[in-house]
């Protein structure tokens, strides 16, 4: 088991950098075969294109 301490500050000004920390190593186990590495593809656009099919409205992950 691993455990990952975020600063409370790091979380509430910068969440989708906390999430890249922890995600990211976690994606680096699981390569896709050739395709771009996490680093690349996992950013803040990738991610509110992929909540944006949810279709859900009013609701945001991230304020900008």
């Amino acid at each position: 088991m691993k455990t990952v301490a975020l600063p409370w500050g790091d979380l509430r000004d910068s969440y989708f950098e906390c999430l890249r920390r922890i995600v990211l190593p976690i994606l680096d186990i699981f390569p896709r075969g050739g395709a771009q590495s996490p680093t690349e593809w996992l950013t803040r656009e990738s991610v509110e294109q992929e909540f944006a099919k949810f279709d859900v409205g009013a609701v945001r992950l991230f304020d900008n």
